[in-house]
């Protein structure tokens, strides 16, 4: 029986339970790369390897897709000197560091896991106080959360008067309400008050980073790479440092979110990297600047 032949979905049902069952257990792609059919068959038509079929018509498959991948959207821009680069000794130092970041976290994280199941401690006899969060959409809360009001309204080092009166507003009526556990139960922190939060910011602790699960952790990252690509705001120190921290907090097997976010990240901060200017004797600023790009 083919296809058009079948009238009712149990005679379709069974007629994919037998197709089902005549395929290979495995099944090894031809050389050429394209695929093709379970049957042998190597031929691939245009469409499928993404040629134009001269009438205009959009292309889709592998070369569409290397096409986008190759694209100025993708680019990422190379060092435009050798000034802009990191010495290759300093790239080694700088990844051993954050791999022992990583293992610290991992370890620290498991301890915890075991100390709950034994009675809610933190692995060492102490247990670590929680702090208030944000609620985790609450974009500007935890903007202000984690770099301070001063810098969450675009004044890093409190160079100008800010109006606070908007902060309520801004915080889009979440203060006051604590994060949940992640189980779907009240938190046990204390409810969230935007106005202790100190001038400078919260900044990531070994002890607040655990206090954040895996799907808070990676939505509080989108939002700083939201800052940083979307609202273009300045790479600080502080946040450069949640970055790095939340980016060693994130446990693998990552999502394609937040292989899409670090890449979009990549990509602005070797764009900003290329427009830093390092010839003849530079400041310390931009010294700094071009080494959090780098990191």
């Amino acid at each position: 029986a083919t296809l058009d032949d079948l009238t009712d979905a149990a005679s379709y049902l069974a007629w994919v339970r037998r197709q089902a069952g005549s395929l290979p257990d495995v099944f090894v792609a031809p050389a050429g790369g394209d695929g093709g059919p379970p049957d042998g068959g190597t031929a691939a038509s245009d469409a499928d390897r993404g040629e134009d079929d001269g009438g205009g018509t959009a292309a889709f498959g592998s070369a569409a897709t290397l096409a986008v991948l190759l694209s100025d959207r993708m680019a990422v821009a190379p060092p435009p000197t050798r000034d802009h680069a990191p010495p290759p000794g300093w790239v080694r130092d700088t990844v051993a560091n954050f791999s022992a970041l990583r293992t610290y976290l991992e370890e620290r994280s498991a301890a915890l896991k075991e100390g709950g199941k034994g009675g809610g401690g933190s692995g060492d006899g102490r247990r670590a106080r929680r702090v208030a969060v944000p609620r985790m959409k609450d974009r500007a809360g935890w903007h202000r959360f984690c770099l301070g009001r001063d810098e969450a309204h675009g004044n890093p080092g409190g160079r100008f008067e800010v109006d606070s009166s908007g902060d309520d507003a801004e915080d889009g009526g979440e203060a006051g309400k604590g994060e949940k556990d992640g189980k779907g139960g009240a938190s046990t922190a204390p409810r969230y008050d935007p106005s202790s939060v100190p001038p400078g910011g919260h900044p990531p602790t070994t002890s607040l980073l655990l206090q954040l699960d895996q799907v808070l952790t990676r939505r509080l990252f989108h939002h700083h790479v939201h800052w940083i690509v979307e609202s273009g705001r300045d790479l600080t120190p502080s946040r450069a440092g949640w970055v790095y921290s939340l980016l060693a907090r994130m446990e693998r097997p990552w999502h394609r979110d937040e292989c899409a976010a670090v890449r979009g990240l990549v990509r602005e901060c070797c764009a900003r990297r290329s427009a830093v200017a390092v010839a003849g004797p530079a400041s310390g600023g931009e010294r700094e600047g071009l080494a959090l790009l780098n990191v």
